[in-house]
């Protein structure tokens, strides 16, 4: 499927997803040239605590979230390996697929924290970085030379930190309107 083509990877915990994700997907798809965006659920980020949300959950709520976008995969290779290491999801489809490019699609704020991910040096030589700025998460990202991201649509700052610490904010505004009531029921079940 890949083979030969020009691919991007997002990837995250989405615990849970929010519109902000979705309009990070919908900017890539009109802004990146690529043939597929490979939306990766994180098993484990090794710099943030363990997720609050279920692999299994977060997978099905990304599935849902992405099942109405053309050339988006979502994918649970680093959950059944439990990869925790984006340069290990990088040489995985490198060697199974041999891609054209791959292009890794990250937050801005990541740039606090590139420089401590495993062999990031070797990273960098193997993909296209693109940071995407997030209104109240400004870290300097004009002072990369990597292509950018802007998400216009969002004009307040939110992540999924934010949700799970007020859960008050989780609406079909804030939450896609396919996942927010399972969300809810879920956020609901484990306090």
């Amino acid at each position: 499927m890949f083979k030969n083509k020009h691919i991007a990877i997002y990837g995250g915990s989405f615990d849970p997803p929010h519109i902000a994700h979705v309009e990070i997907i919908k900017e890539t798809l009109k802004k990146i040239p690529l043939d597929f965006l490979v939306v990766m659920v994180a098993y484990q980020n090794p710099l943030k605590s363990n997720t609050f949300f279920e692999d299994a959950l977060r997978l099905k709520w990304m599935q849902k979230v992405c099942s109405n976008f053309d050339r988006v995969v979502v994918s649970d290779f680093e959950i059944q390996n439990q990869i925790c290491y984006s340069i290990d999801t990088i040489r995985y489809f490198e060697d199974s697929y041999m891609p054209k490019s791959i292009t890794l699609i990250l937050g801005e704020d990541n740039l606090l924290s590139l420089h401590r991910w495993k062999d990031y040096e070797i990273l960098k030589q193997k993909v296209h970085f693109v940071f995407v700025k997030r209104r109240g998460f400004e870290y300097n990202v004009d002072k990369t030379s990597c292509l950018q991201i802007e998400l216009e649509n969002i004009t307040f700052p939110l992540s999924s930190s934010l949700i799970k610490e007020d859960n008050k904010m989780i609406s079909s505004k804030i939450i896609p309107q396919e996942i927010v009531k399972d969300v809810l029921k879920n956020m609901e079940g484990r306090k």
